[in-house]
């Protein structure tokens, strides 16, 4: 539905554009720039006159290269613009409408709003619309880079009462409301929405879940409440088909001085855009039935966490088909085998968890399967996948070439340590799309924890995943409960295969729809 609104938007637009190429008389309702250092603002119609209850009107910024103005909510640092219209004549109310701002860093704080050059629509209520009207604003504001300089415009316009022609700025007023009007929920395929905030340890909790018919890309969320809120990196947990997506925001308790308040949540990805106005109120939460994000809990379910990923469809193949490989094995030979692929899963896991540790300290959101929004990566895990695939169904083998295989560094000529080492690798590739329970518990807490906690929980996170190898390596005994080689390792390879078959339909279903 919200596709549909945007297409019929556009259409509207392109209509009353090309009309506009084609006219031989161009028109222009505008007030003078009110000019301040590094910045002038303007008052911009898309209508020659009017004879509505209803004005639509638009203020128009031009700031000089890199400098910055703010949104409705700044974040650490600015001031909203603030309009004054007291001295205008046959006017009730106006309301400025906030289009998708950005995020920045001035002077060591994060801040929200825009740059260069940006256009805020403004709604103006009439008293009378058989009258003209004066307009007569006074308008502060703050423009920074590496300083901050107020910025402050009288600006003045008279639209005209009568049925009026569409001006000049008819379009890029129209583009901008196309974005910033169409807030209800209704009108997008957001199937639900929910809206928490909880108190707990000394600290407020936005809990926002949200699900979709669509899927979300690259979401962004901004919050405007009273309180002047700073910017805060949120916590992402999408669903494995990315129709459901739960973030959380941390606050400190202090920064609230009232349990009850109005709240603003503004979402804007690919797909959706929309707003939610509500009034929430701060749940306490008894500190005896509190999340427990002790280091010892969360290391336990750090370490359940990942032994369930061996059960996922994507890593499953991998166990079964090691189990496979071992039967008629020696029993030094089994110990040896799995310590080195322990190593490989764990090795992996803290590469996984630098790599999101480099992330959080250079202010990225991170999110556990976030690399799933980036087509590369699904087309990367897809031919893997994929040539594992053929491989479990015996239609080629992978060997090492031999310049590897004969090297002294990878055991003398023989190459099972790089074999078994690079197996645990494989291992955790292919957890990577899986989303197994506590495991979002865990990636979570490491995400909102301090580094050392979030290298904590990636490591036990992989001994929770290596646990079965672990079990084998210490009792290799164990392998002799499985039959002896024969028929049946073929057909069990063919289900193993099924499997893999379901992951790459859908990663197929990801990467092209």
């Amino acid at each position: 539905m919200d596709k549909v609104i945007k297409v019929i938007n556009l259409l509207k637009i392109a209509i009353i554009f090309a009309f506009g190429l084609f006219s031989t008389a161009g028109y222009s309702l505008s007030s003078d720039w009110a000019i301040s250092e590094k910045s002038k603002v303007r008052l911009i119609s898309p209508m020659t006159s009017s004879n509505t209850n209803q004005l639509i009107l638009a203020l128009e910024y031009e700031l000089e290269e890199e400098w910055k103005t703010y949104w409705k909510s700044p974040g650490g640092g600015g001031f909203p613009q603030k309009i004054i219209w007291n001295n205008s004549s046959n006017v009730k109310d106006i309301k400025i409408l906030w289009p998708e701002p950005i995020e920045f860093e001035i002077l060591g704080l994060k801040s929200i709003g825009y740059k260069d050059k940006v256009i805020f629509p403004l709604i103006v209520d009439l008293e009378d619309n058989q009258k003209q009207t004066n307009l007569n604003l006074n308008i502060n504001y703050l423009v920074c880079k590496d300083v901050c300089i107020p910025g402050s415009a009288d600006i003045f316009l008279n639209i005209p009462f009568g049925d009026g022609e569409y001006t000049d700025y008819f379009f890029e007023i129209e583009k901008v409301l196309s974005t910033t009007l169409n807030n209800n929920i209704d009108f997008t395929p957001i199937s639900n929405f929910s809206f928490n905030a909880i108190e707990n340890n000394n600290s407020v909790i936005f809990d926002i879940e949200i699900s979709t018919t669509s899927f979300f890309d690259d979401p962004k969320i901004f919050i405007h409440t009273p309180f002047g809120l700073p910017v805060v990196e949120p916590i992402n947990n999408y669903s494995l088909d990315f129709q459901k997506l739960n973030t959380s925001f941390y606050y400190s308790a202090d920064q609230f001085n009232e349990k009850k308040f109005p709240i603003e949540i503004f979402f804007y990805d690919n797909n959706h855009s929309f707003k939610v106005e509500k009034s929430v109120e701060i749940e306490n939460v008894d500190k005896n039935i509190s999340t427990n994000t002790s280091l010892i809990y969360l290391l336990l379910i750090s370490i359940l966490g990942g032994f369930i990923l061996n059960l996922m469809p994507c890593v499953f193949p991998v166990l079964s088909l090691k189990l496979l490989s071992v039967i008629n094995t020696e029993d030094k030979k089994i110990k040896s085998s799995f310590f080195i692929t322990v190593l490989g899963i764990i090795s992996s896991f803290l590469i996984l968890g630098t790599f999101f540790a480099i992330l959080k300290q250079i202010n990225i959101s991170i999110s556990w399967g976030m690399q799933f929004q980036e087509p590369y990566f699904l087309m990367f895990i897809l031919i893997i996948i994929s040539m594992f695939f053929l491989n479990t169904l015996g239609l080629f083998q992978i060997n090492l070439p031999s310049f590897l295989s004969s090297s002294k560094i990878l055991n003398s000529g023989n190459n099972i340590y790089t074999k078994n080492f690079f197996n645990g690798f494989f291992a955790t590739l292919l957890a990577t799309p899986c989303s197994a329970p506590y495991l979002g518990t865990a990636v979570t807490a490491a995400f909102t924890q301090s580094t050392t906690y979030l290298f904590l929980i990636f490591c036990f996170m992989g001994i929770g995943m290596s646990l079965p190898y672990l079990i084998i390596a210490f009792f290799p005994g164990l392998i002799s409960f499985l039959p002896r080689s024969g028929k049946w390792m073929i057909y069990f390879k063919y289900f193993l295969s099924i499997l893999l078959f379901i992951t790459i339909v859908w990663l197929s279903f990801e990467l092209f729809l």
